[in-house]
């Protein structure tokens, strides 16, 4: 499976401006298919999570798998590649080809990185070494989410090593291993990226003033409310409580309440929920606001294939771009339904899978 972001920031003038980051999952077959419906409507920039869980396939193939992303999805359509090794959790695959880097935890769901074994640094190195020559923008995501500090705890030689360095807990271990992650990447020439729990309150500060953090949790214990956003109990206070505190010291990027796999099917509001989230609604400064510099629509792939992954993604993506591309204070929700509905058209008339928006049909006039 392949994962996807797409982003590429704008400066803040009299209005606001952004564009849309995306992700989806899908096999690599659909790429090209994808890629050019990205630049069809100004998605610029794909973010590919190159560390993704079984049955995906083991890191040392994923640069085979680049040779076909390159062609497909790069400046032909003048789409940039921004790769994530997401670490030091979500890397059941990486111990396919390295076992001896992940850390002793076998009732854990999802592996992670053993932080106190050099040979972990040494292969992280050669990937990001790699990497920059594979992926000439500027920014690398490093990702930072649902680590498992009991795995770590629960490692006889972490835990050994931990207390020879004198770090008490796992936030502790894993701002030790952001930090050397942050390094590596600046020495190849990268700007790091992370998710928000690599820079929470304590640390945030201490993290390099260049590092984008992406909100993408909408309750501070999701995995305890999961389905808060898909059944509507969701509240957008957690994420702009978020985009308030990192937005004063670090650039962010938010993809919280844009999540197309959640969209209810057969709902004629989803578009509509998605329009109307202002990402820009937090208490801040001017200044905070200019440190938003993108949002994100995410189709997560535990549901999503190549069967359905066309579906999902349009055009409830197009209209998240629609939000992040307007100017502010200038929104018609009239004349956004009648742009999305004759996307969607032309869509079809492409011969793309994409979901209607309403009951409805699509004129003959929307033909090419």
């Amino acid at each position: 499976m392949i994962s996807l972001f797409l982003i590429v920031p704008k400066e803040f003038i009299d209005f606001l401006r952004r564009e849309l980051f995306q992700k989806w999952q899908f096999t690599h077959p659909m790429m090209s298919k994808k890629s050019s419906l990205m630049a069809s409507f100004k998605a610029k920039t794909i973010h590919r999570d190159i560390s993704p869980p079984p049955p995906s396939p083991p890191i040392h193939q994923v640069f085979i798998l680049l040779l076909y992303i390159r062609p497909h999805a790069g400046r032909n359509r003048g789409i940039r590649v921004i790769p994530e090794f997401d670490t030091p959790g979500h890397v059941n695959s990486w111990g396919w080809a390295f076992p001896s880097i992940l850390a002793n935890c076998s009732k854990a769901a999802s592996q992670i990185l053993d932080v106190s074994n050099n040979e972990t640094y040494s292969v992280l190195w050669k990937v990001l070494r790699q990497a920059a020559i594979d992926f000439p923008d500027q920014f690398c995501h490093l990702g930072g989410d649902e680590v498992d500090y009991n795995c770590w705890k629960n490692d006889p030689a972490v835990s050994k090593w931990m207390k020879e360095k004198g770090l008490k807990n796992g936030k502790e271990v894993q701002f030790y291993h952001t930090r050397r992650m942050l390094i590596l990447a600046k020495i190849v020439g990268k700007q790091g990226m992370l998710w928000q729990e690599a820079a929470d309150e304590k640390y945030i500060r201490m993290l390099p003033k260049e590092t984008v953090v992406q909100v993408w949790k909408w309750d501070p214990d999701l995995d305890q409310n999961s389905a808060g956003l898909q059944t509507g109990l969701a509240t957008d206070e957690y994420w702009l409580s978020e985009l308030s505190r990192i937005s004063k010291t670090h650039r962010t990027v938010l993809s919280a309440p844009w999540y197309l796999n959640l969209a209810a099917g057969g709902d004629q509001n989803a578009w509509r929920k998605f329009w109307e989230v202002d990402p820009l609604r937090f208490d801040g400064s001017a200044d905070q606001r200019r440190n938003v510099i993108g949002g994100e629509a995410c189709l997560w792939g535990e549901m999503v294939d190549e069967t359905n992954a066309l579906q999902k993604t349009w055009p409830l993506a197009a209209t998240v771009a629609e939000r992040l591309w307007s100017i502010e204070n200038d929104w018609n929700s009239n004349d956004t339904l009648e742009r999305l509905e004759a996307f969607r058209c032309r869509l079809v008339f492409q011969g793309i899978d994409a979901s209607p928006l309403r009951p409805g049909y699509c004129h003959p006039y929307y033909q090419p």
